[in-house]
């Protein structure tokens, strides 16, 4: 016994009804109605392999009989009672994005399916003639269809797996990450929108997306065209012009919720309006998001900036965020439906767009949306793209496959692409592939879909920590000042110094130079603007410290955490816990847990709440209780959430000034970036198989490998080719060889330290040790003097400080070399520079 058969009437309808009945989010009038529409809407798919019967004496059909014909076959197919067919089955499995198997009764050798790349679902129905009805198969039977690849199984293989009785046969399975509808039973769990970091107990890091596709779309209508929405290859839709009001938005995340499985995020409700025939409808605008499975977990952050209200109340902005990786990173998505008409409203409103997503910080960021102009035709747009803060990503990925990117709406004169994608520093790296979808019964406006792999965003990479730049203070001191303190800092370590020099330790040397240097700044600087560690280093061996290329999310908005937010909320979850815990305080144990919690809140809380009216508080060796800890509590929330905007004020305030800065200092570049003067083709490698790669990783790999530049440096590393002898070469080849004079270079002087200084520029960017040639030119005599000895000793013994062979390199083109930007330590800058106006140019 293969399975166990679950009859359905005979009433015409028995194939949407078997189909139903196992899915069980639809019933069989509305599952009827959706394939229908999915036919129509798909014509290239289905109508191709409708059976035609040929005209009068056996002549071919015309395409208007043809058409004719098509149409005939939608309105029988959607009336009651009409017999589904094969096509209905192939368009039923796509619009529920289910695999669906069928056991012909004429042919009990094979099961044949109609599959789909990822479904959510495993129907089998069972059909004899005229009749279908649904089948319950064993798990084991179950599991093997979703396993199988094919199009069709032998039933014999179902057979051999089926371990245990019919009873233990199970409902359609339903699997994420992809597709809708979810089963019925589902709809009861808790979806409402949590913070970053906070989560329910089913909650895994599994249920995380690691992929996710995303869609912008203008739907003109969404109440119209919700069916095409959800029909989007994507699991989010950015949504433009959905003229819902208050009401109809309402009803319509009712309707998706119920038929589809999906939710509905929409904007700021548009107000109804009097048509001409007298109704009240809602206008054309609006903005949504449409998330088509529950699978997908998002969360709508506050609006806790006025920058943001104001966004929100224009009706044409919508933020939404997707977590990813550990739960505590966020990605963030905004649909944007600028104004048609109307240049200066249209660039205020993409201003206060790209400030409001300046305002989340280094966290990846995604705008999306109808954005009613070109780049080039936008102030606002052309400075965002053109200084490489924002990227257009369907450009992007044009530019990565070798063409141009195709046009989003279509016009009487042609086409354009006012339907874009932007992408922020942090989140470009995650774009895999752009494309445009053209949508059947959508008039104008065509959807463009980005594939996003997660796991990029993700990624670690080495930073450096430099010490922050000390203020210049010692030219505010009189000559007799500078000297006091040069003498108070220098003469300490002046004995050591020299023993390091006579047996030329560098890296003695290095520190007692550096070390006395820093602390005379330190100590001349007027008032430092902020804790004196964050000065401090310039002597320590800098290392790269591995972080992720993304920050973690604040729990309050979903911007970037900075370590000060990090230590209050850090508090805030310790005296949490230990007002959560003043209830149990009977046990000698709770009263030491209790205890050890309170001293390790106590180092936290003299930093972040200093003021006096605390001091008396942090000072006690156990913990407040009754109103004075909730008053503690009240307090640091309302600090967390003060920090928070102060940060995101901050971060706006901070991309204004670049964006006008921007269009002051580099017009040309922006002027050359709309003519496309300044575009370079962006460099990508092709993998074995044929397709091709972006990623940098990836890339690296795959040119270290033995097919690319690994054979050439390895050729010598085995055993069958021996590295070739110096003697040989020299033997054969020393005519060849230039003779090299030897050049004897004066000795580097504390005077031709402070003369190379003084030539260079004093903004050019420090090195991993953290010197400014700023710092630098600042020193006294008797500290460039020791940098001098230093020089001296290396140019002997060609040693140098392990913190001075450390040179950061940016991946930023400079000009026409399009080379990287190396930064060198600022002392060995300052030494190879003043080498070449010694004697010779040796160095």
């Amino acid at each position: 016994m293969l399975g166990r058969a679950c009859p359905v009437p005979g009433d015409g309808n028995c194939q949407f009804s078997a189909i139903a009945q196992r899915h069980g989010t639809v019933d069989a009038v509305r599952l009827r109605r959706m394939v229908v529409d999915e036919m129509e809407a798909r014509p290239a798919d289905y109508r191709p392999y409708m059976v035609v019967e040929p005209g009068p004496n056996d002549r071919e059909l015309t395409v208007a009989e043809e058409l004719a014909r098509w149409q005939a076959y939608l309105e029988a197919m959607r009336r009651n009672a009409t017999y589904g067919d094969e096509l209905t089955l192939r368009a039923a499995s796509r619009v529920l994005r289910c695999d669906i198997w069928v056991l012909n009764a004429t042919s009990r050798e094979t099961l044949r399916g109609c599959r789909q790349p990822a479904p959510t679902a495993t129907i089998i129905l069972t059909y004899r003639p005229e009749h279908y009805d649904a089948m319950l198969l064993p798990l084991p039977s179950q599991r093997l269809l979703e396993a199988t690849t094919g199009d069709s199984v032998p039933l014999a293989r179902l057979a051999l797996v089926n371990a245990g009785p019919v009873a233990g046969t199970a409902a359609p399975t339903h699997r994420p990450p992809t597709g809708v509808p979810v089963a019925a039973q589902t709809r009861q769990q808790d979806t409402r929108p949590r913070a970053p970091g906070s989560r329910r107990p089913c909650d895994k890091l599994a249920d995380l997306r690691s992929n996710l596709t995303v869609a912008t779309f203008n739907v003109t209508s969404y109440r119209r065209h919700y069916l095409d929405v959800h029909g989007l290859d994507a699991d989010l839709v950015a949504l433009q012009e959905v003229r819902l009001d208050e009401a109809s938005a309402k009803a319509s995340a009712a309707l998706v919720r119920q038929e589809l499985g999906a939710r509905l995020y929409v904007g700021k409700p548009l107000p109804l309006k009097r048509m001409g025939n007298g109704g009240l409808q809602a206008p054309p605008g609006g903005v949504a998001f449409h998330v088509r499975d529950r699978s997908t977990k998002v969360w709508q952050p506050p609006m806790g900036h006025a920058a943001e209200r104001r966004l929100w109340e224009t009706g044409r902005w919508q933020h939404l965020a997707v977590p990813y990786g550990d739960g505590k990173r966020m990605l963030h998505l905004m649909t944007v439906y600028a104004h048609a008409r109307g240049r200066a409203r249209r660039e205020e409103l993409l201003e206060a767009v790209f400030e409001v997503a300046a305002g989340l910080g280094d966290v990846p960021v995604l705008v999306m949306g109808d954005w009613n102009t070109a780049v080039e035709d936008s102030p606002a747009l052309r400075k965002a793209v053109s200084v490489g803060h924002w990227t257009d990503a369907a450009l992007l990925d044009a530019q990565r496959r070798g063409r141009q990117p195709e046009s989003t709406c279509s016009q009487a004169d042609g086409g354009t692409r006012i339907d874009m994608v932007f992408a922020n520093a942090a989140a470009v790296g995650a774009v895999r592939q752009v494309t445009v979808t053209r949508v059947p019964g959508v008039p104008t406006h065509s959807a463009v879909v980005v594939d996003l792999n997660l796991q990029r965003l993700q990624a670690t990479t080495g930073t450096v920590v430099r010490p922050a730049p000390i203020p210049a203070g010692s030219s505010m001191l009189s000559v007799e000042e500078r000297g006091v303190l040069c003498a108070k800092m220098m003469e300490p370590t002046r004995a050591r110094h020299m023993e390091a020099a006579a047996r030329e330790d560098v890296e003695a040397m290095w520190q007692l130079s550096a070390q006395p240097a820093e602390a005379y700044l330190l100590e001349a600087a007027p008032e430092l603007p902020g804790p004196s560690g964050k000065f401090v280093g310039r002597a320590l061996t800098t290392k790269p410290r591995l972080r992720r290329v993304t920050a973690p999310a604040n729990p309050l908005d979903g911007g970037a955490v900075n370590a000060h937010q990090q230590a209050t909320s850090k508090l805030i979850r310790q005296i949490e816990a230990i007002e959560r815990d003043s209830a149990d305080v009977t046990g000698l144990k709770a009263q030491l847990v209790r205890k050890q919690r309170w001293d390790k809140a106590r180092a936290g809380g003299k930093k972040l709440m200093a003021d006096d009216a605390w001091a008396e508080v942090w000072g006690r060796p156990s913990p407040p209780v009754g109103e004075t800890m909730m008053k503690m509590l009240a307090d640091l929330r309302g600090s967390q959430k003060k920090l928070a905007h102060d940060v995101k004020e901050t971060r706006i305030n901070e991309w204004r000034r670049s964006m006008q800065l921007a269009a002051k200092v580099a017009p040309g570049r922006i002027f050359a970036w709309v003519k496309q003067a300044d575009r370079r083709q962006v460099e990508y490698l092709a993998r074995a198989d044929g397709s091709v790669t972006w990623d940098a990783k990836e890339m690296d790999e795959l040119l270290r490998g033995p097919s690319a530049w690994g054979g050439v440096y390895e050729r010598h590393g085995r055993k069958e080719t021996p590295a070739p002898k110096w003697e040989a070469f020299e033997k054969d080849f020393r005519a060849h060889i230039p003779r090299a004079n030897a050049v004897e270079l004066n000795a580097i002087t504390a005077a031709d330290l402070r003369k190379t200084l003084s030539t260079m520029n004093k903004n050019t960017a420090p090195g991993a040790e953290g010197w400014r040639v700023r710092e630098l030119a600042a020193l006294p005599d008797e500290a460039l003097r020791r940098f001098a000895e230093l020089f001296a000793v290396v140019e002997k013994t060609g040693k140098w400080p392990e913190s001075l062979m450390r040179a950061l390199v940016s991946l930023i083109p400079m000009g026409e070399t399009n080379g990287p930007t190396a930064h060198l330590p600022s002392p060995s800058r300052a030494r190879s520079t003043g080498c070449g106006r010694r004697r010779g140019s040796g160095c």
